[in-house]
């Protein structure tokens, strides 16, 4: 829980430490290369859509990170 709080403190101040990739998700990864934070950021907040393991199929975690954007 330290490692999620330490990402999310930095995403505060810079959201855009990362690559855009997939949809315009970007994704963190945990220091112990486990995890995986996919978020993206939008005018006037930022989402983030999950957690996953990174040993998970690429295509499975894009399908549930699709499935979590927000409908204008």
């Amino acid at each position: 829980m330290a490692e999620y709080d330490r990402i999310i403190e930095l995403l505060a101040i810079n959201p855009y430490v990362l690559a855009e990739r997939f949809h315009g998700w970007r994704i963190y990864p945990f220091q112990t290369g486990t995890y995986l934070l996919y978020y993206r950021e939008f005018e006037t907040y930022w989402l983030v859509a999950g957690i996953y393991h990174a040993l998970r199929d690429p295509d499975w975690i894009l399908s549930q990170a699709l499935i979590r954007e927000p409908t204008e």
